[in-house]
């Protein structure tokens, strides 16, 4: 419960500026906390826990993009949007980031 209450202390302290505000990780896994010490909301649990890891999917997948998009750029090439690189599937971006990620260290890596 202490744990809970630092937390809290913290969310109210930043509304008024004086303290920084937690990711949206940290927020989640309170929030899970504080629902698990309340009986009851076993499907509240359930549903914080498959959006964070939405969350953390979504937050991967952009980053990716961002490293294609990166490496487009430095190799000259033309910029994928954001839009069409957000509809390929995981493994396909993994796959177009290994291949830029070669061709940008076979062009620029010293010997």
């Amino acid at each position: 419960m202490q744990r809970f209450e630092n937390n809290t202390k913290r969310l109210q302290s930043t509304a008024d500026g004086t303290g920084n505000l937690p990711s949206i990780p940290e927020l989640a896994e309170e929030m899970i906390f504080v629902a698990k010490k309340l009986e009851g909301y076993g499907e509240l649990v359930g549903w914080i826990e498959s959006w964070l890891e939405g969350w953390e999917e979504g937050f991967a997948k952009g980053l990716r993009i961002g490293k294609i998009q990166a490496l487009q750029e430095f190799l000259g090439k033309p910029l994928s949007s954001s839009e069409s690189l957000e509809t390929l599937p995981q493994e396909e971006l993994e796959a177009l980031h290994k291949e830029l990620r070669d061709e940008y260290e076979t062009r620029f890596k010293r010997p």
